[in-house]
Parts: C-alpha cells; structure tokens; sequence
C-alpha cells in the first residue's frame, strides 16, 4: 500500500527558513563545549571562532554545510530553498514492523500498581514474556537493573543481554569508564561488530551546551579519527523555545553544530563522519504544571516536521532508527496509555519513511514503557503488542485483482444469497481479516458469561502464561564464566569492590 504524498506540515520555503537559522544560530550565539585546550586548539586551526575561558565556539556556514552534506552522502553541501543538492529520498510506508520492548527503563509497574526499582528476577520475566508473544526478537530486556551501584548497572545489564538473549544488543553506557568493559563483554559473547567502537549515544545538554560524558565521548572519538554524531536533546518551553518550529530550530543546530566541532576536532582526512539516520528524541514541558512530557499533539508535530525536514530537506534517511514511538505519561496501563501510544504511533506512520532502503522496515519502539519512559509494565506490552499487530494489518493495505474483486463469488451466491459458506470466504477470512486477542468482540451475553473481562484482565492472563517459558543461557558455559569474570573484573576497578551478583 504505497504512501503516495505523506502527510507533511511544512513546506519548502518554510524549511528554508527554518534551516537558515539553524546557520544563525550557530554563527551568531554559538555553542558551548567542555573540553581540551588542545580540542579548542584545533577547532581555532580549522577556522572556527573560539572563546576558550568561556568555553564558546562560534561557527561559520561551511563547516556546518560540510557536515550536513557528509550526512546526507550529497554531492556538494549547497543548500537550496528545494533542499541539499541530492536527488529526493524515495517517501514510503515502512515495508514491515519490529517490536522493541522497553529502553533500559529502572523501574517496574507491577500489578498492584507499584513502582519499584528493577531487579534481576525482573530481567528475566521480561524475557520471558518476549520469548512468549509470537514473531517478537528478544535482543535486550529493555531494563536497567538498579539492585546493583549506577557504576556497573550498564554492565551487568549488557552480561545478562549476552548471557541469555541470541541475538543480544549492547547497552548504552555512563561514560568512557564502563563502555570499554561493554565491549569487552560482547566481545567475549562473540557478539561486537569489530567495526563499531562502543562510546555510548551521544546527547547534548540543551540549550546549546555539550558537557559530562557526551563531550568526553566527542573528544575521545576525535582523538581516534572516528568523529561521532551527536544528537540534540532540548525540552520545548523549558531548555528550547516553546514553539515547534524554535524547538526543531535548536535541535538542528545542537545536532549539527555539535557534530560540527567533532569533526573540527578530527586530524583530516579522517574528519568525516559519513552518511547517518536521523534521529527521533522529542522532548517537551508542560508549562502549566513545569512537569516534563513525552506526549501529546504538539509531540507527535515535533516528531513530524523532524522527520520531514531530515528526508525531504537534509535527504537525511530513516528506515529503523525512524521508528515509531509508543511514549505515554501515564502511570499505569488504562484509557490514557491507550489514547496516547496509539495517536503517537499513528502520527509516526502516516508521516511514512525517507528511505533508500526499497523495503525498509521500522522499529516500534518503547513498548511496554509508562511514566514518560520511566518505567515498564509487562501488562503494557501485551498491550502494546496488540497495537503492533493491528499496525502490521494496516500496513499490509490491500491487494486488487481477479480474486480479491471477488466477482465469481458474487456470481455464485447472487441476489439475497450470503457468503458466509462461500469458498471465497474461507479462502481469504484468515489472511484478510486481523483478529484481535485482548479486545473483546461480540455479544454483551458472552461478555458478562466470560466474568466481564477488560484489556487488562486479558493482558494480564497473557503475562501470567507467559511466566512458564524457560530462558536458558545462550552461552557455553566457558564462555558465560568469562562473561562473569569480565563482570567482576569490571566491579572491581569501578567500584573498588565485587557486588556479590552476576547478571
């Protein structure tokens, strides 16, 4: 079913303007970036403007330009009211969905309602509940243990991706300090790409400012002619302006400028940091109350123009990293979650891919996540799940010829005839129609026969058969005590001492 237009909010001349303050912004307010004297040496060699006390850097359109043209695989960095000189992105519906549980949220809801911190037992009732619910790929448990210090929650959280998922991913990570026992740890699993040196995402610190671990990775990363992307991470009203355009205006110019001084920081030739996604990390305040959302309208706008200006401006791809959110802010499974991870992951899907991909397929992302991504509830994957299938049916559209126009069949049953028994019927009932598990569908009288069973009931039912799946280690046991001596070893030089617990 293609997407034939989209649905876009901005035109071209709006993004232009939009893209012509980002420059401004970056030539006339600047950034802020804590790093070296050396790194600030070099960005001054490499023609950037420099208030080192200040820590101010001020950068001119070029630069910028060339880092958008290294983003987008252009040919030149000239940059048009139709956009970066590149031919248009093909604009599609995703060709199929993934399910991706979770993002290395601490805390559980669990089903009195509770909020509690993330244990280990909670790890593997998380991956039991994905080995459970068909097609899904348990690459991660989407949770940060926290009975174990901050230091080494990311490296006990990777171990126990390795240990017990087959495909496992790596982990985010607090800083250069546990990222080198991350790879360590996927090395010894047999699962690192050789190619890829771990160092953690690397956000802004909004407005305008790299700092902390971020710009120790941005260092580092320069150091070793690998410049890294950097994403912006600003809160509309709070750390951004309160409008959507201004919000998009500083994601810009954090995302791009900041990636900018990366390569500024890089030795040439290696100052390049080659084609790349865009990113999708929309933040929001509610100005009434000063409480932080993940969603709403004025979010899923955000999310919209974002991704339009990157596909259809930068010619910035999507595919997988543009991934359809299921953020919500409320604290338990219920008519509010519902609302909104629904009309979030609708509004991602209508707004379709940029892609070169000719199938590209799409992450749903965050499932199972409440309280502005802060907690997981298994209930709310279920839930979530079911979201998922019914957007797997959407996007599978509809097919036109011989047989679907169903002519014989109308044929064959004729005037006042039904086709309930018809052939046609049963040969397309399964494949056409998607049929729901935790909704309920038909008469009150079986309703109230069934004990009057809602979506929770129902999801909750699901968890519970869900519980009796086995995760057996992945691992040889050669290579799983390896991993837990790594573990150890690791607790050990962060920590001075062993916690007592392996992943």
């Amino acid at each position: 079913m293609p997407l034939f237009d989209g649905v876009k909010v901005l035109t071209k001349e709006q993004m232009y303007d939009i893209h012509l303050t980002v420059l401004r912004v970056l030539r006339e307010v600047g950034l802020e970036i804590h790093v070296s004297s050396d790194a600030f040496a070099r960005m001054r060699a490499r023609g950037a403007r420099v208030d080192e006390p200040a820590r101010r850097v001020w950068l001119e359109d070029e630069p910028v330009l060339e880092t958008i043209r290294q983003f987008s695989d252009a040919r030149t960095p000239q940059v048009t009211v139709d956009g970066v000189d590149k031919e248009p992105l093909p604009h599609v519906l995703p060709a199929g969905l993934v399910f991706g549980v979770g993002a290395h949220t601490g805390f559980m809801i669990d089903e009195r309602e509770q909020m509690r911190p993330v244990g280990r037992e909670d790890m593997f009732d998380c991956l039991r509940l994905q080995k459970y619910l068909p097609g899904v790929s348990a690459n991660s448990t989407g949770l940060l243990p926290q009975d174990v210090p901050e230091e080494v929650a990311w490296i006990h959280a990777t171990a126990f991706n390795a240990k017990y998922c087959e495909h496992p991913s790596a982990t985010d990570c607090n800083g250069p300090e546990d990222a080198q026992w991350i790879t360590r740890i996927m090395q010894a699993a047999g699962a690192w790409d050789e190619s890829t040196e771990h160092g953690g995402s690397i956000y802004a610190r909004s407005p305008l400012c790299l700092t902390g671990r971020g710009a120790q990775f941005l260092e580092l990363a320069a150091r070793a002619g690998r410049p890294r992307k950097v994403t912006g991470m600003p809160t509309s009203a709070a750390t951004a302006p309160g409008t959507v355009v201004g919000y998009l205006v500083q994601y810009l110019a954090e995302s791009f400028g900041f990636t900018t001084l990366g390569r500024l920081m890089t030795e040439p030739p290696h100052d390049v940091v080659g084609p790349c996604h865009q990113g999708d990390d929309i933040t929001a305040m509610d100005v009434r109350q000063g409480i932080f959302v993940l969603a709403g309208p004025e979010i899923s706008l955000m999310r919209m123009i974002a991704k339009q200006i990157f596909g259809e401006f930068y010619k910035i791809p999507g595919s997988h990293c543009c991934s359809i959110r299921t953020f919500t802010d409320a604290k338990k499974p219920g008519i509010q979650a519902a609302m909104e991870k629904t009309f979030q992951a609708l509004c991602d899907l209508m707004v379709g891919v940029y892609s070169e991909e000719p199938e590209p397929v799409v992450g749903l992302r965050c499932t199972g996540s409440l309280n502005c991504n802060l907690a997981l509830s298994l209930e709310q994957v279920v839930i979530d799940y079911e979201l998922f299938q019914s957007l797997e049916r959407l996007l599978a559209g509809v097919r036109v010829d011989e047989d679907t126009l169903g002519f014989e069949a109308i044929k064959r049953v004729g005037p006042s005839g039904e086709f309930l028994s018809d052939e046609h019927t049963l040969k397309h009932s399964r494949s056409e129609w998607w049929f729901p598990r935790l909704l309920h569908r038909g008469a009150w009288d079986a309703w109230e026969a069934q004990g009057r069973p809602d979506v929770r009931t129902r999801a909750r039912e699901v968890v519970a058969q869900s519980q009796q799946v086995e995760v057996p280690g992945v691992l040889p046991d050669d290579v799983a005590r390896e991993v837990d001596r790594l573990v150890q070893e690791a607790e050990r030089e962060l920590l001075g001492t062993t916690t007592g617990l392996l992943p």
